[in-house]
Protein backbone atom coordinates (compact mmCIF):
# COMPACT_ATOMS: atom_id res chain seq x y z
CA UNK A 1 0.00 0.00 0.00
CA UNK A 2 1.18 3.54 -0.92
CA UNK A 3 0.64 6.54 1.82
CA UNK A 4 1.79 10.15 1.17
CA UNK A 5 4.41 10.90 3.69
CA UNK A 6 3.51 13.24 6.48
CA UNK A 7 6.23 16.02 5.53
CA UNK A 8 4.71 16.41 2.38
CA UNK A 9 0.89 16.09 3.40
CA UNK A 10 2.08 18.58 5.82
CA UNK A 11 3.59 20.84 3.00
CA UNK A 12 0.56 21.31 0.60
CA UNK A 13 -1.35 21.95 3.67
CA UNK A 14 1.06 24.68 4.45
CA UNK A 15 0.96 25.65 0.93
CA UNK A 16 -2.94 26.06 1.16
CA UNK A 17 -2.72 28.56 4.17
CA UNK A 18 0.46 30.81 3.36
CA UNK A 19 -0.99 31.19 -0.22
CA UNK A 20 -4.10 30.28 -0.37
CA UNK A 21 -4.61 31.91 -3.86
CA UNK A 22 -1.68 30.36 -5.46
CA UNK A 23 -2.89 27.19 -4.27
CA UNK A 24 -6.51 27.77 -5.44
CA UNK A 25 -4.73 27.74 -8.86
CA UNK A 26 -3.61 23.98 -8.27
CA UNK A 27 -7.15 23.35 -7.41
CA UNK A 28 -8.23 24.66 -10.49
CA UNK A 29 -5.93 22.98 -12.48
CA UNK A 30 -7.78 19.68 -11.46
CA UNK A 31 -10.78 21.01 -11.79
CA UNK A 32 -10.55 21.14 -15.60
CA UNK A 33 -9.29 17.79 -15.48
CA UNK A 34 -12.22 16.30 -14.08
CA UNK A 35 -13.62 13.49 -16.46
CA UNK A 36 -17.05 13.76 -15.32
CA UNK A 37 -18.80 15.28 -12.29
CA UNK A 38 -17.20 12.47 -10.14
CA UNK A 39 -13.84 11.35 -11.78
CA UNK A 40 -10.28 12.93 -11.80
CA UNK A 41 -7.24 11.14 -13.47
CA UNK A 42 -4.66 10.76 -10.94
CA UNK A 43 -2.51 9.56 -13.88
CA UNK A 44 -2.52 7.42 -16.59
CA UNK A 45 -4.67 4.23 -15.87
CA UNK A 46 -5.49 5.67 -12.57
CA UNK A 47 -8.82 7.81 -12.06
CA UNK A 48 -9.72 8.69 -8.71
CA UNK A 49 -13.44 8.88 -8.04
CA UNK A 50 -14.86 11.36 -5.18
CA UNK A 51 -18.35 10.78 -4.12
CA UNK A 52 -18.67 14.77 -3.29
CA UNK A 53 -17.70 15.60 -7.22
CA UNK A 54 -16.88 18.24 -8.89
CA UNK A 55 -18.75 20.57 -6.57
CA UNK A 56 -16.06 20.03 -3.77
CA UNK A 57 -13.23 21.12 -5.73
CA UNK A 58 -14.99 24.25 -7.05
CA UNK A 59 -16.29 25.07 -3.42
CA UNK A 60 -12.86 24.47 -2.11
CA UNK A 61 -11.31 26.74 -5.38
CA UNK A 62 -13.90 29.41 -4.44
CA UNK A 63 -12.87 29.82 -0.95
CA UNK A 64 -9.45 29.66 -1.36
CA UNK A 65 -9.63 33.18 -3.29
CA UNK A 66 -11.37 34.77 -0.74
CA UNK A 67 -9.27 33.64 2.16
CA UNK A 68 -6.38 35.52 3.70
CA UNK A 69 -2.69 33.83 4.33
CA UNK A 70 -2.42 32.29 7.54
CA UNK A 71 0.57 31.05 9.40
CA UNK A 72 2.33 27.25 8.37
CA UNK A 73 1.67 24.44 10.67
CA UNK A 74 5.10 22.65 12.09
CA UNK A 75 5.07 19.43 12.23
CA UNK A 76 5.14 17.67 16.44
CA UNK A 77 6.87 14.86 16.75
CA UNK A 78 4.80 13.55 19.84
CA UNK A 79 1.23 14.27 17.94
CA UNK A 80 3.14 11.96 14.89
CA UNK A 81 4.30 9.59 17.43
CA UNK A 82 0.66 9.11 18.95
CA UNK A 83 -0.74 8.85 15.53
CA UNK A 84 1.62 6.10 14.56
CA UNK A 85 0.85 4.12 17.68
CA UNK A 86 -2.66 3.80 17.22
CA UNK A 87 -2.42 3.53 13.17
CA UNK A 88 0.03 0.38 13.81
CA UNK A 89 -2.87 -0.63 16.84
CA UNK A 90 -5.71 -0.45 14.19
CA UNK A 91 -3.30 -2.89 11.94
CA UNK A 92 -2.74 -4.82 14.29
CA UNK A 93 -6.33 -5.62 15.83
CA UNK A 94 -8.32 -4.82 12.98
CA UNK A 95 -10.29 -2.06 15.67
CA UNK A 96 -11.06 0.49 14.01
CA UNK A 97 -12.27 3.85 15.86
CA UNK A 98 -11.09 6.88 17.98
CA UNK A 99 -10.01 4.39 20.76
CA UNK A 100 -7.54 1.94 20.78
CA UNK A 101 -7.57 -1.58 21.29
CA UNK A 102 -6.86 -1.12 24.89
CA UNK A 103 -9.38 1.62 25.49
CA UNK A 104 -6.91 4.45 25.29
CA UNK A 105 -8.61 7.72 24.18
CA UNK A 106 -6.58 10.28 21.53
CA UNK A 107 -5.93 12.43 25.07
CA UNK A 108 -4.23 9.12 26.71
CA UNK A 109 -2.20 9.06 23.42
CA UNK A 110 -0.94 12.58 23.19
CA UNK A 111 -0.49 12.60 26.76
CA UNK A 112 1.73 9.56 26.69
CA UNK A 113 4.13 10.59 23.48
CA UNK A 114 3.65 14.25 24.92
CA UNK A 115 3.99 14.40 28.36
CA UNK A 116 1.32 16.67 29.08
CA UNK A 117 -2.17 16.36 29.13
CA UNK A 118 -4.17 17.37 25.63
CA UNK A 119 -5.80 20.65 26.53
CA UNK A 120 -4.63 20.62 30.04
CA UNK A 121 -3.22 24.58 30.33
CA UNK A 122 0.18 23.31 32.82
Amino acid sequence: MSVIPVKDTLRYLNEARTNPSGFAQYVKKEIDQFINNSTLPLYPGCNYSTNEGKSAWTEAYNFLLKQKPLPAYELNEGLCLAAEDHAIDMAKTGIFGHNSSNGASFSDRITKRCGQAYGSSG
